[in-house]
């Protein structure tokens, strides 16, 4: 059967028109080598064998070079008839039909099903199909319906054409490949070329300084502003750097080049140095390494940029935030606007507000919360601020660790072209102590002036006084001769009521005297506030109870006893006062560390510990517009029938005469707490507390002694003259320390005791006594005094006075005064 189907074969292709159509084909085969397209002359090829063989359809099938597919496989390139036209010839279920859909492209990969049928040649029953390669890039698929058709001769005469013909489409690809890569080189190098353009492009139009060095530190390259900065073109074979810099500079880029090289890392350095035109230049230089497509490092690049305005700009810019910082006013700038942030606070600023600087900066003006501003303040400030015109206030607050503070506060504008304020720059001054020395200063004129005025009153009062009572004493004696009862009743009235002005008076004198006392006497604080409770506790109504604590019994404080005494009567009288007849007075002593309070009085600034005795009630508390009155003498909230006002004004005297403050905290309706204030004592400095000695018998035989009294005030140098002339004396008056002087020193042994007064026109008492003393030394002189400069007897006796009293004094204590010293 194979033998008669040979035969056929070369019974069909040994006709002449057989072998004219091989020759054909065998010129196309020729033909497609010098084709730019092959795929027309191939269509050419395969319909020639299809139509001169008597083949019902043949294909070109290719290997599949899409490099994207995931399989390998062959493409359909070529086959005749192309469509469904050839169906005749075909069977419609065989493969060769299935795959010519018009427009279809067929791509079958190894693992496709249908894989084997085009790539092995198979017999039918219905026909042959007969596989032909095509060199190395492919096959040639031609199917027949009648076997005789193609004989093993023709075949293998049709097998060398279609190698001829695979050959040439080899070549025929391998050309349009050649050409295609040329064309695709051309392509590639000229959008090289055009990306070195752009690239350098690039690199001109940067304002930074761009350069290429070797290893060997020969710059190969750089950008306009390279080529601008050095003034230099870069030659083809390059120019060492050593060329355009000088030798240290380029000793010290050829150690920063190593360095990136050794690292293979970019790296930042910073150099200064001379430029063409002379100037020097600061540089900040970025060095990262090139690389080959091996990895090796073949050079560095070099970005280069000019930072010496920037290192300038930023010297002054430190320079001036060195200043800022230094100056010891918080300095605060704001941007202008509604909210005015904070943009910058320098150390001093910080220190003020008692905040770091992170928690200031950005925040509102108004959220730092340093000052207290009235209505009428921020008013002003915000007209200031819509206006751009500089501002200046004054403020206090609360310190975030306590206390007050005062600051001046100038806020001045930082305006535009137009005038338009875009910041704000405010100068912050601690005013707090000049503002407390100038409040203690304002509070030390008031009550020296009130005092000088106090004691002018007082030393008046007490020559009245002084008349009032020695009179009166000299009336009592009279009516107790004459047994006149009711003439006594009536003086007795007259000197009680002059024994209360002269209590008055002694307060008056405390109050004035501010000069804190020389003299320190240590007393037993608990055992004195005891027994000073035992006379103040009948002094209050029975609903007010008084209560007191002590956590150290043996504590001492640095005053006198009756001192002391004065003290808590005032400050329980006057919370007493404060309370009506029901309430509470607690007093408590104890040591307390006070630093950062502000006494109430000189607005000192306490700090460390101190001894305090505190009086608390239960009253109303003390309203805040009189509060900084009620030290003041005569000041009072009371009925004019209710008392002086002297209370307070009698403590502050006590307090300061002993170096001491006081506190005052108080609240509306929640009470009232004085707290006075002493510093501890050095027991081996201090004073032991005076007891009393007995006086000596006075020697009442005064007949015939002669005496010279001088006072300025005639009634009481009257009332002098006679109480001594009624003890027996010869008294001889004068109204001023001149004219005592002459009358002595007409007879200076006359005179057998001098008895002055202190303040007078012309010659003061001290001038008196010191010149009597340089006429006689050893006359016994006395001052009688409404008030003095001595605290006691012992500073009075440094200057030369042998006694000191004080008037108003009772006719005895003058008497026996005057007895004990002639």
């Amino acid at each position: 059967m194979r033998k008669r189907a040979q035969d056929r074969r070369k019974a069909s292709l040994s006709s002449p028109g057989t072998v004219h159509g091989l020759l054909k084909l065998y010129d196309l085969a020729l033909a497609i080598r010098g084709s730019d397209d092959p795929y027309p002359l191939c269509k050419s090829f395969i319909s020639e064998i299809v139509r001169r063989l008597k083949i019902s359809y043949g294909a070109v099938w290719l290997n599949d070079d899409d490099r994207e597919a995931e399989k390998p496989g062959l493409a359909l390139f070529a086959s005749y008839p192309r469509a469904r036209d050839g169906a005749d010839r075909v069977p419609a279920d065989h493969l060769m039909a299935q795959l010519v859909e018009p427009g279809e492209p067929v791509r079958i990969t190894d693992d496709d099903p249908r894989y084997p049928e085009i790539t092995l040649e198979q017999e039918a029953a219905n026909g042959v199909q007969v596989l032909l390669k095509l060199g190395r890039i492919g096959l040639l698929k031609l199917y027949c319906v009648e076997p005789e058709v193609l004989s093993g001769h023709e075949v293998h005469r049709l097998r060398r054409v279609v190698d001829r013909f695979g050959d040439a489409l080899h070549g025929s690809f391998a050309a349009r490949r050649l050409r295609e890569e040329i064309s695709q080189r051309e392509l590639t190098e000229d959008k090289l070329s055009q990306a070195r353009l752009f690239s350098q492009a690039v690199l001109d139009a940067s304002p930074d300084i761009i350069f290429h060095k070797d290893t060997s530190g020969r710059i190969i390259g750089g950008n306009r502003a390279f080529r601008d900065f050095w003034q230099i073109e870069t030659p083809p074979g390059g120019v060492p750097h050593s060329k355009i810099l000088t030798p240290n500079v380029a000793a010290i880029t050829a150690s920063q080049d190593q360095q990136v090289i050794e690292s293979g890392k970019a790296q930042r350095f910073e150099l200064q140095t001379p430029t063409p035109s002379g100037k020097l230049a600061t540089m900040e230089v970025t060095r990262a390494p090139v690389f080959d497509h091996e990895g090796r490092i073949t050079g560095v690049l070099g970005v280069s940029r000019d930072v010496t305005q920037r290192v300038e700009t930023l010297s002054k810019l430190q320079t001036r935030n060195r200043a800022l910082e230094s100056i010891g006013d918080g300095v605060v700038i704001l941007l202008a606007g509604k909210d005015m942030p904070v943009l910058y606070v320098n150390d001093a600023f910080t220190r003020i507000c008692e905040r770091p600087a992170d928690q200031l900066i950005g925040i509102s003006a108004r959220d730092v919360k340093l000052l207290e501003t009235d209505l009428t303040t921020r008013l002003k400030v915000r007209e200031a601020v819509d206006n751009s015109r500089s501002y200046s206030f004054f403020g206090e607050g609360r310190r975030r660790s306590g206390g007050t503070i005062s600051c001046e506060v100038t806020m001045d504008p930082v305006l535009d072209d137009n005038g338009k304020a875009t910041h704000y720059v405010g100068i912050v001054k601690d005013v707090t102590e000049k503002t407390r020395l100038a409040r203690e200063l304002q509070q030390r004129q008031k009550m020296d002036a009130v005092g000088r005025l106090t004691s002018g009153i007082a030393h008046d009062f007490n020559n009245m006084l002084a008349t009032i009572l020695g009179f009166s004493e000299l009336a009592e004696y009279r009516a107790q001769e004459t047994e006149d009862s009711q003439q006594q009743e009536f003086l007795e009235s007259i000197r009680g009521a002059a024994e209360n002005g002269r209590e008055l008076v002694s307060q008056l004198l405390t109050f004035s005297r501010s000069a804190p006392s020389e003299a320190t006497t240590l007393i037993n604080a608990n055992e004195s506030i005891q027994a000073s409770l035992k006379l103040i506790r009948p002094l209050l109504p029975e609903r007010i109870t008084l209560d007191y604590a002590c956590n150290n019994p043996d504590t001492l404080l640095g005053i006198d006893e009756v001192s002391l005494e004065r003290l808590l009567m005032n400050l329980c009288l006057n919370a007493r006062d404060a309370m009506g007849t029901t309430g509470a007075i607690r007093l408590t002593l104890a040591d307390a560390d006070l630093t950062g309070r502000v006494c109430d009085i000189s607005l000192a600034r306490l700090a460390g510990s101190y001894i305090t005795l505190s009086v608390s009630d239960t009253g109303g508390g003390i309203a805040e517009h009189i509060r900084s009155r009620i030290f003041e003498p005569f000041f009072t909230t009371k009925r004019p029938t209710q008392g002086t006002g002297m209370g307070l004004s009698v403590v502050q005297g006590i307090v300061q005469a002993h170096r001491g403050n006081v506190l005052i905290d108080t609240h509306p309706d929640a009470g009232t707490t004085i707290t006075v204030v002493f510093p501890h004592m050095d027991p081996e400095t201090a004073q032991p507390a005076a007891t009393e000695v007995a006086a000596a018998p006075a020697n009442t035989s005064l007949s015939g002694k002669r005496i010279l009294v001088v006072d300025d005030d005639r009634q009481v140098a009257a009332f002098l003259r006679e109480l001594f002339v009624q003890a027996g004396m010869n008294v001889e008056l004068a109204y001023d320390g001149s004219m005592g002087f002459k009358l002595f020193s007409d007879r200076p042994g006359d005179f057998d005791v001098l008895i002055t007064d202190q303040t007078m026109p012309g010659m003061s008492g001290i001038e008196l006594i010191q010149e009597v003393r340089s006429l006689r030394e050893g006359t016994p002189c006395v001052m009688l005094t409404a008030f003095s400069q001595f605290a006691d007897d012992a500073s009075a006796a440094a200057v030369g006075i042998d006694r000191l009293l004080r008037k108003p004094t009772d006719n005895k204590t003058l008497l026996r005064t005057v007895a004990e010293l002639i």
